[in-house]
């Protein structure tokens, strides 16, 4: 049966499965609680218990101080929810954001999703997963290539797989990306970085305006959009340079699948010439969606790179 948690001084609740974790639960729930290995390890998610009880399900190497455990703190990474309970618990993104990490991950996946486009995936290790906000950047530098800063794409919810779109370009950097690395290869990752961030207590339309690779950071915001079950309508508007943007099928599955999204692409060679036409288009669709400009908490997306 379900637990329902309730994280103090935040108030904010979310849903536990039995044997699940609590930090796990919030995670996925799109709460941003303090944390770094999620495996017992360094004790940076402690959390104190208000009400309810707690179950062990791992063994942890942390170990807090006799007064530390007569005050009710445990690990949210390595106990579940026995019932309901109340936590209190650090939360990022309500005044404090992460701090700055410094990690070396690895290469898991390179895809090829246009002639010149890919997506990358890093892993990091379980002991130091990178903790981060919806729409946040970050530095990656291989052992060769220089380095290019690049807007983290997927969701906070889960700090050891990161994603990253790259389009190829002359710079160093893109020139090993697309020849030389490999699988397994180690990847210098610093951050995160950056306040392009969801404002999580609006209720206001939200209206995403992404120019090619700036759907990296609208995409990140999206789904943890999707993962808080945010009730109002969300716009994404995509601007490519090619008449099929890349991830393309994605965006139609959201747009199939949730209700309060809608998603439209338009094609422009060159978005800043074409901004007036743009402009128009969007608040016509706006228009014809049922709300003005003036109602809607606007994020515009542009390209990242070196």
């Amino acid at each position: 049966m379900p637990r329902q948690v309730t994280l103090q001084p935040s108030g904010r609740r979310f849903t536990a499965q039995a044997r699940e974790s609590i930090l796990d639960a919030a995670l996925r729930a799109g709460l941003n609680m303090k944390y770094r290995c999620n495996n017992g390890t360094c004790g940076e998610c402690a959390a104190r218990l208000l009400a309810g009880e707690v179950a062990a399900l791992t063994h942890s190497d942390f170990a807090f101080s006799r007064a530390r455990k007569a005050m009710g703190y445990f690990l949210p990474c390595c106990h579940a929810a026995d019932g309901d309970v109340t936590i209190e618990a650090a939360e990022y993104g309500r005044g404090a954001a992460p701090p700055r990490q410094h990690i070396t991950a690895k290469v898991k996946k390179i895809s090829a999703v246009a002639e010149d486009m890919v997506t990358l995936q890093l892993r990091t290790p379980r002991t130091r997963t990178l903790q981060f906000l919806a729409g946040q950047h970050a530095e990656l530098r291989p052992a060769e290539g220089g380095s290019c800063r690049l807007a983290i794409a997927s969701c906070p919810c889960n700090g050891m797989l990161l994603e990253f779109h790259i389009r190829r370009d002359g710079s160093d950097f893109c020139q090993y990306l697309f020849t030389r690395l490999r699988c397994g290869e180690d990847i210098e990752l610093n951050g995160p970085a950056g306040d392009w961030s969801l404002d999580e207590q609006s209720r206001r339309p939200l209206l995403f305006i992404a120019h090619d690779t700036g759907f990296a950071g609208a995409k990140s915001v999206i789904e943890h959009a999707f993962a808080l079950e945010l009730a109002q309508p969300i716009y994404l508007y995509r601007i490519t340079p090619a008449a099929e943007g890349y991830l393309q099928n994605l965006c139609r599955a959201w747009d199939d699948a949730m209700d309060n999204f809608f998603y439209h692409c338009a094609q422009h060679a060159d978005a800043a010439a074409a901004a007036a036409t743009i402009a128009d288009d969007i608040t016509t669709r706006a228009t014809a969606a049922g709300i003005a400009m003036r109602e809607a908490d606007v994020y515009l997306a542009g390209a990242t790179g070196v």
